[in-house]
């Protein structure tokens, strides 16, 4: 008889019902779906590095030989290390599409994961190309592409599209802030496709047999390997900590946005089961007078809430990861080439659904207990409102309102919880409106800031590593003497060491800089600025000496911070050239800026990749 009456009920309340259905459902879809994704990503990566043997160390210089690798192999807790050359180059028919070029000699570390095509072979002619590139350029296994780098032209048959794990998230230069897979990617060849005038080696790639004795390795080839320029951790490395950051900031808005929501979505059913229970109170009363026992009654009224709470908490746990979970998932990797991208169901979202579930079902007993408490003649007849004399009912403001506004203002007045529950509601609401439109504008504002105050050139020529001198003083003739370098450093904190970099400017105001008020400030010649989030996290602070040195030189220096700036994309050091060269470093600019029209240039001598601020912009805007 009770479970009759229940179905009728809710045949009665139906839209109320639904109502509760469908916040239960989103609240917990809402969470299961964004922790899923999150989880999603970091498992996903977790089997490519393993799988793939993602390497531990990369070690860079100018020329590595047969003795180097051999040094490198034989020191402690090493388990293997191979030599690659690496080297940036241009497809002939679209000369504005970059490809980094490796070159290498066996793939057991950083290994490829073969979509499609032929696993390496040492011996096999042919290009492995980026499977994200080939995808968005329409190349395929078979195709033939030339591939240009100086006066060299590669002609090659692609016998593979792969991806690996230490090239996950890769962008042209310094300057893109998304990966751009139409102009630019990454192909393989094997070294006996290597002219014999560029049978050099720029890369190390070192496999530890422990992630704590990485340190203990690096310092070691510091140590004894002449030839290396910086040896960094791939935990430190763009593609690597690009991937972590991101889930990093997801779990930084897991918590706070699905929390929100689904606090919302438990505060409105909250709200709707206490005033259905209550509806019921001439009912319980009848239940009461007819002999059923309290235990039956609350029973029958918390399974109101219970049964269909755990129907939507089911279909909400199932949904989530299937729709928003391989949604995100799907956009993420768009942009990280990790392979086998998928959602992944976490115990904390059957929590997070339990939960939920006990707290309605909590709060719907607790209404019917008070309900309880009272004699069945009592329960039949319905409750007459508390009234109490208040002056501030009677006197001043209140006196002259119109009936209908004391009316509602009383009935606010005699249910504080429900009032409160309404507010708080309202205001959760509001906070993540407020919070999708202010990203949305916040992001507009890094545009305008990063394109518009600090960019004040229309080109940037990114120079070729090994330009010569004659090319360099024919640039600046053509284009002007507005240049900048960004050196690899390290930088002493504590009893760590810790890799950035410092940009070097010599621009004369193409490249500006911002304090905290986006005000211009000047970078001054006795000492470095520091970025202001970079200064807060590591406790820095105007008038502190940090001891650094850049990466190939073992010397180190100590700058006093003279300023700090603001800047919405890179958090590094930055000085003048002028103090760089008091420090007895010399300066060679890799970056030349102007505001000539080079819209139909392709190939400019001495330079590697030629960028328009235009097209960085609407990179960004997409």
């Amino acid at each position: 008889m009770l479970k009759r009456k229940m179905f009728r009920d809710i045949r009665l309340n139906l839209s109320q019902f639904i109502t509760i259905f469908l916040m239960i459902f989103l609240g917990v879809m809402v969470y299961a779906g964004v922790r899923s994704y999150m989880e999603g990503m970091q498992n996903t990566a977790n089997v490519f590095y393993s799988e793939n043997n993602l390497q531990d160390l990369d070690v860079v210089g100018q020329k590595f030989t047969d003795e180097d690798l051999e040094t490198i192999k034989n020191i402690e807790h090493v388990k293997d290390a191979e030599r690659k050359l690496t080297i940036t180059g241009t497809m002939e028919s679209e000369e504005n599409r970059t490809l980094q070029i490796n070159f290498i000699e066996s793939n057991e570390i950083s290994k490829f994961y073969v979509a499609d095509g032929k696993a390496f072979n040492k011996e096999t002619k042919g290009v492995w190309l980026d499977q994200y590139y080939a995808n968005h350029n329409n190349l395929k296994v078979g195709d033939t592409i030339k591939i240009k780098y100086d006066k060299m032209t590669l002609e090659e048959e692609i016998i593979g599209l792969i991806n690996i794990p230490d090239h996950v998230y890769d962008i042209k230069d310094e300057s893109a802030i998304f990966p751009n897979h139409i102009d630019y990617g990454f192909c393989y060849l094997s070294t006996k496709e290597l002219p014999e005038n560029m049978s050099i080696y720029n890369y190390v790639m070192v496999d530890v047999d422990n992630e704590e004795n990485k340190n203990y390795v690096k310092n070691e080839i510091e140590d004894k390997v002449k030839d290396a320029i910086a040896v960094t951790d791939i935990k430190d490395e763009f593609s690597y900590s690009s991937y972590q950051n991101e889930i990093e900031e997801g779990e930084t808005y897991v918590g706070v946005f699905t929390g929100l929501f689904l606090f919302i979505a438990i505060l409105s059913v909250i709200t709707t089961m206490t005033r259905v229970v209550k509806k019921q109170r001439v009912q319980i009363g009848t239940l009461k007078a007819l002999g059923f026992k309290n235990r039956k009654i609350t029973a029958h009224y918390v399974g109101y809430g219970f049964w269909i709470s755990v129907l939507a908490g089911i279909v909400g746990f199932i949904a989530g990861p299937l729709l928003i979970g391989t949604m995100f998932i799907k956009m993420e990797m768009s942009y990280f080439e990790v392979p086998n991208g998928r959602a992944v169901v976490e115990d904390s979202s059957v929590i997070v659904a339990l939960v939920s579930i006990l707290i309605i079902s909590l709060v719907t007993y607790l209404t019917c207990r008070s309900e309880l408490k009272e004699s069945p003649a009592e329960t039949l007849r319905e409750k007459m409102p508390t009234v109490k004399g208040s002056k501030f009912t009677s006197k001043g403001i209140f006196k002259k309102m119109k009936f209908s506004s004391k009316w509602n203002l009383r009935d606010i007045l005699r249910n504080k919880m429900r009032t409160l529950m309404g507010i708080v509601g309202i205001t959760s609401c509001t906070m993540i409106l407020t919070c999708a439109f202010g990203l949305r504008d916040t992001m507009n504002n890094f545009i305008e800031w990063q394109f518009e105050d600090l960019y004040n050139f229309d080109y940037k020529l990114s120079l070729k590593a090994d330009y010569t001198d004659e090319q360099f003083k024919k640039l600046t003739d053509e284009y002007g003497t507005e240049t900048s370098e960004t050196l690899g450093i390290e930088i002493e904190n504590g009893d760590k060491k810790e890799a950035n970099n410092a940009f070097v400017d010599d621009s004369n105001g193409y490249i500006r800089f911002t304090d905290g008020d986006r005000k211009y400030v000047d970078l001054k010649d006795d000492g470095v600025f520091v970025t202001r989030k970079l200064a807060q996290n590591k406790g820095y602070k105007v008038g502190d000496t940090i001891r650094w040195h850049v990466y190939g030189d073992d010397t180190y220096h100590e700058s006093k911070i003279v300023g700090l700036d603001s800047d919405p994309q890179n958090q590094n050091i930055k000085m003048t050239r002028k103090y760089l060269e008091s420090l007895g470093i010399t300066y060679r600019a890799d970056s030349l800026y102007t505001n000539q029209n080079l819209k139909d240039v392709k190939d400019i001598d001495g330079v590697e990749v030629i960028q328009d601020k235009v097209a960085i912009k609407s990179g960004m805007n997409n």
